[in-house]
């Protein structure tokens, strides 16, 4: 009996692919059952949008490849199910949904961790810009661009942030991570003198150099939500609102534990 994923790479970015391989990976080792994804050449679009960016190009990742003809069985929630985690139908199935919580991978953390490691070209520039900051760092991340209009992901306000930056020790230098630079620059809660606005332009640099803080200040995003798991986090911060309006989600399996939930 196998897994198979036959939408990862049509089904979200980067942090929701992400978690779509970690829970298939999770379910494979749990049952003793491979499983396979699809090659990189069929990762294309999300909701109609272009992907920006995807696990092959981000990570060392060498899955078995290949598209199953399996019988497809649907997230049973979006909170996570410990019955269908226990017991997955006694056949081959192709699973679809997002899975967004640790608890489908916990156990296989240490594996998942090794296998989002980042490409060498990434970890070089992200660590080269971790030494020219000293101390302890704060990751800050600010997503808006597809969040404003939609009205199943809202953008966190700035009332967030600021609860959120009261809860790591002031003299610590904080890098903002977000799809909007100039406006992250205009804001008067994050003054130039603390405050550095990565702009690498690079999806996997900016995620990797997450994971080399050590406060973490999470939007409601997976993408930095992986950034904070994949580190050595002294805390992390997350907002309690995740949806917008337009979704009526279960998030409680969001957050992990010890997690600071604003």
């Amino acid at each position: 009996m196998s897994f198979s994923f036959n939408h990862l790479g049509n089904y979200g970015h980067l942090g929701n692919q992400m978690f779509q391989y970690a829970a298939l990976v999770g379910l494979s080792i749990k049952h003793n059952r491979p499983f396979c994804i699809p090659h990189e050449g069929v990762f294309g679009k999300h909701y109609y949008q272009e992907l920006r960016s995807n696990i092959y190009d981000a990570f060392e990742i060498n899955p078995i490849k290949g598209i199953s003809s399996y019988p497809t069985v649907n997230e049973p929630s979006f909170e996570f199910s410990q019955a269908f985690f226990e017991n997955p139908p006694p056949q081959n199935i192709n699973l679809l949904g997002f899975y967004q919580s640790e608890k489908w991978f916990a156990h296989a953390s240490s594996f998942i961790r090794k296998e989002f490691t980042f490409k060498q070209q990434y970890r070089e520039i992200a660590e080269e810009m971790r030494k020219h900051l000293s101390g302890d760092i704060v990751s800050l991340h600010v997503r808006r661009t597809d969040y404003i209009s939609n009205p199943n992901h809202d953008c966190v306000g700035l009332d967030y942030y600021e609860e959120a930056l009261k809860l790591v020790p002031e003299e610590c230098k904080v890098i903002i991570f977000t799809d909007d630079p100039e406006w992250a620059k205009a804001q008067e809660l994050f003054p130039d003198d603390r405050f550095f606005v990565s702009e690498t332009n690079c999806p996997y640099t900016d995620m990797c150099l997450m994971t080399l803080c050590d406060y973490h200040i999470v939007a409601n995003s997976s993408y930095s939500w992986w950034g904070a798991w994949l580190s050595n986090s002294k805390k992390v911060i997350s907002p309690k609102r995740w949806f917008g309006p337009g979704l009526n989600h279960n998030t409680k399996d969001i957050y992990c534990d010890g997690w600071v939930i604003v």
